[in-house]
């Protein structure tokens, strides 16, 4: 009887042994998440690259079929993206917009990190934008932020909808429009419209858009898209992502050649509201 009843007898684990087993999957699992964590974050800045390099090529396909000339733009805040041309009844507009044809897909204009909406009283072509709906590309129909300097800027007595008519009766929202009556002068003289490639004297330098919200932009109207840095494109078409706003600083905006930042009659660089374009050695002139 007693070797059968051993034959049947099993080893068990010990309540001391669980618990150390236990806490040796807690340990690993404290180790790994937050690297699959960055793993996946490097996955999502991978797909940002991506997206922002179509987008960016997309740009200087346009240009291409354009005399060589960059698309029109306005003020950020000016653009509609699919929310609020659903909310407002109005047209979608923006840079994406112009150049929808060229990539055919929406995604390409949306960072993956893309946020929420968090600070109240922004507004997109003249609408008020709900705080925590939604996310800046369905806002302004872009994640990416653009320099306007490198466009050309819409004349404002020319208004394709109503997005122009409110920027045009309120100096506030007039921000570099042509022809508005209260827009600030950008310069002694005016810069051309629309912008041609030929005055993208050090492009490779040049900053054309970005993530609409970087580490060293909060607070803003939303949450950092990435937290451990920018995605940036440059008027040559490449595109890099910058880990601290010093290396941002170190880039410049706007048209290198453009003679709206130069006296004409000095030949002096001419500071104006929002000038950062390029000096000779690739540096901004004025700081932002």
């Amino acid at each position: 009887m007693s070797r059968n009843h051993q034959s049947f007898t099993r080893n068990a684990f010990t309540l001391i042994e669980l618990l150390v087993v236990i806490a040796i999957i807690a340990i690993l699992a404290a180790i790994l998440f937050p690297v699959f964590a960055q793993a996946r974050e490097k996955a999502r800045q991978a797909s940002c690259i991506s997206n922002l390099k179509q987008f960016n090529l997309a740009i200087l396909q346009y240009a291409q079929d354009a005399d060589e000339c960059m698309p029109m733009a306005v003020n950020g805040k000016l653009q509609i993206g699919p929310a609020i041309a659903k909310l407002s009844g109005n047209n979608e507009w923006g840079v994406p917009v112009q150049i929808f044809p060229y990539v055919k897909s929406r995604g390409v204009f949306q960072c993956p990190d893309d946020n929420i909406f968090t600070k109240s009283g922004e507004t997109a072509g003249g609408y008020a934008v709900p705080t925590g709906q939604y996310q800046v590309w369905e806002v302004y129909g872009t994640s990416y932020k653009f320099t306007k300097e490198n466009f050309g800027i819409v004349d404002a007595k020319n208004f394709p909808n109503s997005t122009y008519a409110y920027a045009y009766a309120n100096p506030a929202n007039q921000d570099d429009m042509v022809g508005a009556p209260n827009a600030p002068a950008a310069s002694l003289s005016p810069a051309p419209n629309p912008m041609p490639l030929s005055y993208f004297a050090l492009p490779a330098q040049t900053r054309v858009m970005r993530c609409f919200v970087a580490p060293w932009n909060e607070p803003d109207i939303a949450k950092a898209f990435h937290k451990g840095g920018d995605t940036l494109a440059f008027a040559d078409g490449h595109v890099k992502f910058l880990v601290s706003k010093k290396q941002y600083d170190s880039y410049c905006d706007g048209p290198t050649a453009s003679p709206a930042r130069v006296d004409p009659v000095t030949g002096n660089d001419v500071p104006a509201k929002g000038d950062g374009s390029c000096n000779s050695s690739g540096q901004e002139r004025f700081k932002r």
